[in-house]
């Protein structure tokens, strides 16, 4: 097929191309080849949506100059199994598709740069054109060469992007290349993704860190936020100089953040500065998963430090509270923290072998001072389990009351003999389960416990002593 017609064509509600699989097709550049496959005057004039997929031969698309006033419409393009696209975009092209709002990239494994870098003259005496100025969701999967996706200028300009998503692209080491620190300073109150909702990393193998605090400022609309399979990754905020920190004490990090999961991270040692934790007032579901190395959550304040701000809530709207697989994990909260958990309705934590205590035990002359304390006013739901040296959920003497606990499920904690020292009070729940055993209830809880203690604590450490020999008769093999 080489024309549609012989005559003059018009169509004037095209709006979707798709150009897949057409051996032979391409041509010298993206233009010539949708000339070769439909009239251009159409192209330029209503194009809304294109498609470009397993066109293997491509190298380039739109690296050089392209007709004035093309795809002046385009609201959504995909490019997908292209493998050998090294570049998709020259600078002026991205400054062209100035209704562009959504931008897919799927398996190009050669791709080195989405846009490719300007020379510094130009790049300055452009400043202020943006690129892709409407763009709302960008979705990066399966690039294998990619090693950083925006430049600072980029970043900023992209004042409309609500959701990015990056997976599957094991060398990339930046999200936004960093700048030089006179550049970065001289720009402190420009923000990059002013109106990012959600942002999901997935599966990028060389990422170490993801923001600089200045960029974590400046996402003010952030809603939701995951990390996964991420091994190389030490900081999700690339931690301040303390000078630098103090001077920006009351400037808000995530602040609209309501959930965040992290999952297979395994250099990740802790998550959060006690100014961070404190800042995050809307978050309400926090997930951590198979972070073997992470010692601390929250990572503790000096005793001055957390004396001057005991007043000060850190996550004051947390609803849920996942914890599971964190092997160097010993404790869970300070009592301080713990008493600011006054919406936390569901805690699991599971598969914490060095866990000792989920709250950890408070001096005397704090404690004292506590007649009767109400703690987590609205947890309902708690799940313990294959916490191998967990002794004690909160060590303490003086009574304990949980008003709303409705459910409790234990199982393998076999050192565990309380849930408290003093008095408890539980006044809703009925029963406690061990996993795949009927529910078990005496007086309260803590007797409950050490019902459990007595009766399916040597069945525990029967099945801990059976499931390490087959790990040490498998090392053999």
């Amino acid at each position: 097929m080489k024309t549609f017609s012989l005559g003059p064509l018009s169509t004037p509600k095209l709006e979707n191309v798709s150009i897949r699989f057409i051996p032979g097709v391409w041509k010298d550049d993206l233009n010539t080849t949708i000339k070769h496959i439909c009239e251009t005057e159409f192209v330029s004039a209503s194009l809304k949506k294109l498609e470009i997929s397993g066109m293997s031969n491509v190298s380039e698309i739109w690296c050089s100059q392209v007709p004035t006033g093309s795809f002046s419409k385009l609201e959504e393009l995909i490019i997908a199994h292209c493998g050998k696209l090294r570049k998709l975009f020259s600078p002026s092209m991205a400054r062209r598709l100035v209704h562009l709002r959504k931008l897919t990239i799927r398996s190009c494994p050669m791709l080195e740069e989405v846009v490719v870098k300007e020379e510094e003259a130009e790049e300055g005496s452009r400043m202020n054109e943006i690129m892709f100025p409407q763009l709302e969701e960008l979705i990066i999967d399966n690039c294998g060469k990619l090693r950083n996706l925006f430049s600072p200028s980029m970043a900023r300009g992209l004042v409309h992007l609500r959701k990015l998503r990056i997976s599957k692209c094991p060398m990339l080491e930046e999200v936004v290349v960093k700048e030089e620190e006179a550049e970065e300073g001289s720009r402190m109150n420009e923000i990059m993704f002013p109106q990012l909702e959600e942002l999901i990393i997935d599966n990028c193998g060389k990422l170490r860190n993801l923001f600089s605090p200045s960029m974590a400022r400046g996402l003010v609309h952030l809603r939701k936020l995951r990390i996964s399979k991420c091994p190389m990754l030490e900081e999700v905020v690339v931690k301040e100089e303390e000078a630098e920190e103090g001077s920006r004490m009351n400037e808000i990090m995530f602040p609209q953040l309501e959930e965040l999961i992290i999952d297979n991270c395994g250099k990740l040692r802790n998550l959060f500065s006690p100014s961070m934790a404190r800042g995050l007032v809307h978050l309400r579901k926090l997930r951590i998963s198979k972070c073997p190395m992470l010692e601390e959550v929250v990572v503790k304040e000096e005793e001055a430090e957390e004396g001057s701000r005991m007043n000060e809530i850190m996550f004051p709207q947390l609803e849920e509270l996942i914890i599971n697989n964190c092997g160097k994990l010993r404790n869970l909260f300070s009592p301080s923290m713990a008493r600011g958990l006054v919406h936390l309705r569901k805690l699991i934590i599971a598969d914490c072998p060095m866990l000792e205590e989920v709250v950890v035990k408070e001096e005397e002359a704090e404690g004292g001072s506590r007649m009767n304390e109400i703690m987590f006013p609205q947890l309902k739901t708690l799940i313990l389990g294959a916490l191998l040296k967990l002794r004690s959920f909160f060590p303490v003497k003086h009574a304990l009351e949980l008003p709303s606990l409705h459910e409790v499920t234990l199982y393998i904690c076999p050192e565990m003999k309380n849930f408290s020292l003093g008095p408890l009070s539980t006044p809703k729940l009925e029963n406690v389960y061990p996993l795949d055993n009927p529910a078990v209830c005496k007086d309260d809880l803590n007797n409950t416990i050490r019902h459990l203690h007595e009766t399916e604590g040597p069945r525990w450490r029967a099945q801990l002593e059976s499931t390490s020999k087959e790990a040490e008769a498998t090392d053999h093999i």
